[in-house]
């Protein structure tokens, strides 16, 4: 399976957090995440099969899935989900959808879709 973005498309819509040596490996990634976070729908109809503007905001998805990975993918399997530190804390706010570590963005994107229903 090919991944629903491309490196062209991460300059356009990602922040530059992956590291172009892994930029084709980090978006058939976050594909694979973008999968099961549409119940592989994207895969099923196939991503040509799709109106153009699901597919922007799929490619659009894809990249700012890939960023957050690339991010916060440390933090994932940590047993820790805050700290304090003095009068400094932190609280990871991540949401994990089918299983899938991901962000609102990601999840606004896709719903726009079309794609997220349960009940399709």
């Amino acid at each position: 399976m090919a991944a629903y973005a491309t490196p062209e498309d991460y300059k356009t819509y990602g922040s530059g957090a992956v590291n172009e040596e892994v930029i084709d490996k980090a978006l058939s990634n976050a594909s694979d995440d973008i999968d099961a976070l549409t119940f592989g729908r994207i895969h099923r109809q196939g991503f040509d099969g799709l109106y153009l503007s699901q597919q922007e905001l799929i490619k659009k998805a894809t990249c700012l899935q890939a960023d957050y990975v690339a991010t916060y993918g440390s933090f994932f399997n940590s047993p820790v989900q805050s700290y304090s530190i003095g009068k400094t804390s932190m609280t990871f706010n991540g949401k994990v959808v089918s299983g899938v570590h991901t962000d609102d963005k990601v999840i606004a994107l896709l719903d726009r879709t079309g794609l997220t229903c349960l009940v399709l």
